[in-house]
C-alpha cells in the first residue's frame, strides 16, 4: 500500500502565519492541515489566541515574542484619536499604519529567529502579512499569500480597494476611479503608504508606490485568492501569479463543538439565518433589527452572536420561532436555510452559496462593503448599504428575495461553481510546482 506520506511535498517544511489584523483564519487552518496529511512539517506563527485552536489539531505554535499584538476590536474602537476621523478610509489608513505597517520589524525579526531552528521552505500568510516582501527578498524564502477577504490588487478596472464600489462600465467611470485613487493615495493613505515604501526603500526591495493591500499581492511570489473566480470583478490586468483556488472551508476539529440540529427547522416553510461574526460586539446593528422584524411570525430565526450577549438576547426573545446560540457550524445549519443576512463576512458569503443560500448583506467597516458590493453585483443577494439596517428595511429585503427567483438561482450557480474546484489539490499543484522552480520573477 501506498505511503500517504510519500509525495511531493512530503518532508517539507512550512511555516503559516497571520497578523491579529485578520480574523478569518480559518481557511488557513485547513490548509494547515491538509499540509499535515500530505508530510509537510506545519507550524505556525501567530498571536496568542490563536494557540488552543493549533494545540487541537497538533500544529506548533510560535508566539509574539518581539512583536506587539495591540489589535482587539474593542480597544481600537475605543482609542479617542481613532474616534476623531471622519471616514472609513480614514480609519482603514490609521489600522494599516498603526497596527500592521508599525509591526513589520517587529515580525521579521521574530521570523528569523524561529529560522535559525526552523529552516521553512515555504512562508504561507494572510495577504495582509506584512513582512511578505522581507521574507522573500531578504531570507530568500519564497512566499505564499492567501487572500481571506475578497481580491484586494489594484486595478485600473476598479475603484480602490475599500471604497465597496462595483467595476468600472466605460472610460469615464475608469477615468474617475483613478482619480479617486490618485487622491487617496496621495491624502487619505499617504501615511501607511510612505511608512510601508520606506521599510521596503530602505532594504533595497524593489516596489511600486502603492497601498498596502496592493503591494503585499504583488509582493508575494503567489497570491492563492479563496473563492470562485465568478465572484470576482474582471480585471483586465490581474496578476499572473494570482490563482483561484475555490471554496475553503473551517476544518472539523477533534472534540472543538458537537453536531447542532433543532427540531424546528423542520416545523417551518421559511428559516432565516442571521449572524454578525466574532468581532462586532453590538447586536442592535443586525442581529435584534432581525429578531424585532420575524418574531411571533411563520418564519424561523436563527441568531448566532459569537458568544457577545446570547443570554441577554434569549431572556428578551422567547418566542417560539427564534433560535439563539453563541455559534453554529455553518455546515450545520445553512442546509436548513432560506436567506442568509449578514454584516459582511466573506467567509460566511461563500458558506451561503456554497449551499445555494441568497444573501442580505448589511456591512460597511472593516472591508466588509467590498464582501457586500459583491453580492449584489453577482446578483445572489441584496447589499443594504448599511450597518445599522432598520426592521422595515430587513423585512421588505427577506421577502423580495423569497419571492424573486434570480436571487436563488445565482446563489445556486454559485454553488455549483465552487463544486467544481478541488482547492487542495490545486495548492498541493501549486506549492510543488513554486519548490521546482529556482526563481519567481517580480511581478
Amino acid at each position: 500500500m501506498k505511503n500517504p506520506f510519500d509525495g511531493p511535498l512530503a518532508g517539507k517544511k512550512i511555516l503559516f502565519a497571520t497578523t491579529p489584523a485578520i480574523l478569518p483564519v480559518n481557511p488557513l487552518t485547513s490548509l494547515a492541515r491538509y499540509l499535515q496529511f500530505a508530510g509537510c512539517d506545519v507550524r505556525w506563527y501567530a498571536p496568542a489566541t490563536l494557540k488552543s485552536t493549533l494545540e487541537k489539531i497538533e500544529i506548533q505554535h510560535y508566539g509574539f515574542r518581539h512583536a506587539k499584538n495591540p489589535y482587539t476590536a474593542n480597544e481600537i474602537a475605543g482609542l479617542s484619536e481613532r474616534k476623531l476621523l471622519s471616514s472609513e478610509q480614514e480609519r482603514i489608513n490609521y489600522d494599516l499604519a498603526n497596527f500592521v505597517v508599525k509591526r513589520t520589524p517587529e515580525y521579521f525579526i521574530d521570523l528569523s529567529d524561529i529560522y535559525k531552528t526552523f529552516r521553512f521552505d515555504i512562508l504561507i500568510c494572510d495577504s495582509f502579512f506584512p513582512a511578505i516582501p522581507f521574507v522573500r527578498f531578504k531570507m530568500r524564502v519564497p512566499v505564499i499569500a492567501v487572500g481571506v477577504l475578497p481580491l484586494a490588487e489594484d486595478s485600473a478596472d476598479l475603484a480602490p480597494f475599500g471604497s465597496g464600489l462595483p467595476p468600472a462600465h466605460d472610460y469615464n467611470e475608469r477615468a474617475a476611479y483613478a482619480a479617486m485613487r490618485e487622491a487617496l493615495y496621495n491624502s487619505v493613505y499617504e501615511e501607511s503608504i510612505d511608512l510601508f515604501s520606506a521599510m521596503l526603500d530602505g532594504n533595497d526591495i524593489v516596489h511600486t508606490r502603492s497601498v498596502l493591500f496592493d503591494t503585499l499581492i504583488r509582493q508575494a511570489n503567489l497570491h492563492l485568492q479563496i473563492g470562485p473566480a465568478s465572484f470576482e470583478y474582471f480585471r483586465n490586468d490581474c496578476g499572473n501569479h494570482i490563482h483561484f483556488i475555490g471554496g475553503v472551508f473551517p476544518p472539523s476539529i477533534p472534540g472543538d463543538r458537537p453536531h447542532w440540529f433543532d427540531e424546528r427547522v423542520n416545523q417551518y416553510n421559511t428559516v432565516i439565518l442571521v449572524t454578525h461574526g466574532c468581532r462586532e460586539q453590538d447586536a442592535g446593528k443586525l442581529l435584534i433589527p432581525t429578531l424585532e422584524a420575524f418574531k411571533n411570525t411563520d418564519t424561523l430565526i436563527i441568531a448566532t452572536t459569537g458568544g457577545t450577549d446570547t443570554e441577554t438576547l434569549r431572556e428578551r426573545y422567547t418566542a417560539n420561532n427564534i433560535i439563539i446560540e453563541d455559534f453554529i457550524s455553518f455546515d450545520d445549519v445553512m442546509r436548513h436555510a432560506h436567506v442568509f443576512i449578514t454584516n459582511g463576512g466573506y467567509g460566511g458569503v461563500l458558506s451561503s452559496l456554497k449551499y445555494g443560500v441568497p444573501v442580505v448583506a448589511a456591512g460597511t467597516q472593516d472591508l466588509r462593503n467590498e464582501v457586500c458590493a459583491r453580492v449584489a453585483y453577482f446578483d445572489c443577494g441584496i447589499n443594504l448599504g448599511t450597518e445599522c439596517p432598520d426592521v422595515d428595511t430587513l423585512r421588505y429585503a427577506v421577502h423580495t428575495i423569497l419571492q424573486t427567483d434570480v436571487y436563488r438561482s445565482q446563489a445556486r450557480q454559485f454553488a455549483d461553481r465552487l463544486k467544481a474546484y478541488d482547492p487542495f489539490a490545486l495548492v498541493k499543484g501549486h506549492i510543488s510546482r513554486m519548490l521546482q522552480q529556482d526563481r519567481i520573477p517580480i511581478l
